[in-house]
């Protein structure tokens, strides 16, 4: 659970951050197709449509913060998604290390290890509703 001063770290960084929108989508998919080329199968070839998705979800993750229960239903629903188009359960952490990875190399000298953990925790609730939707989507197809 995080508390309301991670929340406001992270909804602050965020802030600044998606002021830079195009190269954070840039930063972050080249991180993760680095790691994982396999998942260029999967993902939308189009940057544009790669930075409107990423920067909306990031979004949306970051207003519902404080009331995650109100977004776990589209996070499992992405999960479930994410799931049926090939994603597997290692990508997620694989995403969320390059997401970090991007975000410190974007804030530069601002970014703190409260910002890390701040990020990390809220990155790893969002896995852990994405990840039981998918396997929630496993079950229902086996």
């Amino acid at each position: 659970m995080m508390t309301s001063e991670q929340i406001d770290l992270v909804r602050a960084s965020f802030k600044e951050l998606s002021l830079r929108g195009d190269e954070l989508s840039e930063q972050f998919f080249t991180r993760l197709l680095t790691k994982q080329p396999m998942l260029r199968a999967i993902l939308p070839r189009d940057q544009w449509q790669r930075t409107h998705e990423l920067m909306g979800g990031l979004g949306m993750i970051v207003k519902g913060l404080g009331k995650i229960n109100a977004i776990e239903p589209m996070l499992m629903e992405f999960g479930a998604r994410a799931q049926r188009a090939g994603v597997m359960p290692q990508h997620y952490g694989i995403a969320r290390e390059a997401l970090v990875d991007t975000f410190r190399h974007l804030s530069g000298p601002q970014w703190t290890a409260e910002m890390e953990e701040s990020w990390s925790g809220a990155l790893n609730t969002v896995s852990s509703l994405v990840l039981l939707g998918a396997g929630r989507a496993r079950a229902r197809a086996a």
